[in-house]
Parts: C-alpha cells; sequence; structure tokens
C-alpha cells in the first residue's frame, strides 16, 4: 500500500505541470482540468470519504465540453447532477467509461485527419491518443477488486511518464514524424 500512495503522490504532483506548458494551446482546458481533479478529488475525500464515481463524471463532463469547445456540453451537467439520485456507482461509472470513449474517438479523429491530411505523424496528438486509452483501461480496471487495483497503479505509474511528456512538449513544439504516403516518381515508396 505504501508503493499505490507514492504513485499516487507522484502522480498528484506531476500533472500539476502540464497546464503550464500548455498555456496559449488548444487543449489547454484539457490539462487544466485533469491538473485540478486529482487534488480536487483528494481534498473532498478528506472533508468526507465517499466514493469517487460521481466526482470523475462530472470532470469527465466538463472535460469532454473542454475538448469539444461546446459550451451547450454544460448542460450535460443538469442531467448528469440527477445521475446519481437514481443510478448506483457501478452504473455511474458506465457513463464515465462512454465519456471517455467519446474523448478516445475524437482525438483518434484528429490523430488521423492530421496524417490524412499532412502525411505526419504528430507525437502530441499520438501521446494524447494513449493517454485517453491509458485513462480508458483505468477506469475499466476499477471494476475489479484483486487485479484491477495492480492494473490501476500500473496504469497510472505510466501516467506519470505520460504527464512528463505533456510538462516538456505542447501541441506547438511537438516533435513530428514525416511519412511517404505517395509513391516517387520511379513509382516506389520511400
Amino acid at each position: 500500500m505504501i508503493i499505490a500512495k507514492i504513485i499516487f503522490n507522484i502522480n498528484l504532483i506531476v500533472w500539476l505541470i502540464p497546464p503550464l506548458r500548455q498555456k496559449g494551446c488548444r487543449y489547454f482546458l484539457f490539462f487544466l482540468l485533469l491538473a485540478l481533479s486529482d487534488p480536487g478529488w483528494f481534498i473532498l475525500n478528506y472533508i468526507q470519504h465517499n466514493d469517487s464515481s460521481f466526482y470523475y463524471l462530472i470532470i469527465s463532463t466538463l472535460i469532454l465540453a473542454a475538448v469539444l469547445n461546446k459550451n451547450q456540453l454544460l448542460l450535460l451537467l443538469i442531467p448528469m447532477s440527477f445521475i446519481k439520485i437514481f443510478l448506483n456507482n457501478p452504473e455511474i461509472r458506465i457513463f464515465t467509461i462512454i465519456i471517455h470513449f467519446i474523448l478516445l474517438l475524437y482525438f483518434l479523429r484528429e490523430f488521423l485527419l492530421i496524417i490524412s491530411r499532412e502525411s505526419r505523424i504528430v507525437l502530441f496528438n499520438l501521446i494524447l491518443l494513449l493517454y485517453e486509452a491509458s485513462v480508458l483501461f483505468k477506469f475499466s480496471a476499477s471494476y475489479f477488486i484483486t487485479a484491477g487495483y495492480l492494473f490501476f497503479y500500473i496504469t497510472t505509474a505510466f501516467e506519470i511518464l505520460i504527464a512528463v511528456f505533456f510538462s516538456l512538449v505542447n501541441e506547438k513544439n511537438s516533435p513530428v514524424l514525416k511519412l511517404q504516403m505517395e509513391p516517387d516518381q520511379g513509382g516506389k515508396f520511400l
């Protein structure tokens, strides 16, 4: 349990840095909400022990609205607040997983559009896609009691590396891998 607390505390601290690097970029609000979500949960849990399912559903909804730049999605918070009354925690987790699956599809779409339009892979978008996939795995792992906790903390430790990447690289200065999508004049791919 000591290792789990160490991983949690390092993760908590490391994720505070990416919003500083992402300031002025398209996903600044996404990173700001990520940075504030775990400390917010830590404070709320310190005041009153509670299950995190509903809290992360609200945070996930805010993140979805921030990424899609749709203020109308903030209206989803109204029905989300009633979800807690009618659904139990495992059912609430399903809604959170659905929201993160939508985010994964959005980031995948962005990633593929850049590849098809510009014939290049932007590492920032690739790591963003990888992060969202890890979040989906982490939320899914929370359903399993014994092996799930181990996978949860391994994924959290991996996300520390992702946070370090986002602390050093933003969308504007991201390394790019050029792709040769069309044949050269001789008919061969380079």
